[in-house]
């Protein structure tokens, strides 16, 4: 993520993430959601409760628990993150 911010600029990085979640989203990505949804969240873009109950659902459709504790933890940073606005 920090080599994104240096390349497009801080301003641009969340813009940019978001996109990437939502094409990722949109290809149906399970894991590489999950990426991008983090991305995302650590820099700062404006993640939606859709997007992220659009990523919940690809997630849990992986065989893998690690995954699951992964979107959960991203789940709770979000809700953190709306709560601090």
């Amino acid at each position: 993520m920090h080599a994104m911010k240096m390349a497009v600029g801080s301003d641009d990085a969340p813009v940019i993430a978001l996109q990437l979640l939502r094409h990722s989203l949109g290809l149906g990505h399970r894991r590489l959601s999950v990426k991008r949804l983090e991305h995302a969240v650590d820099c700062g873009a404006g993640v939606t409760p859709d997007d992220f109950q659009r990523c919940l659902e690809l997630a849990l459709g992986v065989n893998d628990l690690r995954v699951h504790e992964r979107i959960v933890q991203l789940g709770r940073r979000l809700e953190a993150s709306q709560h601090a606005r």
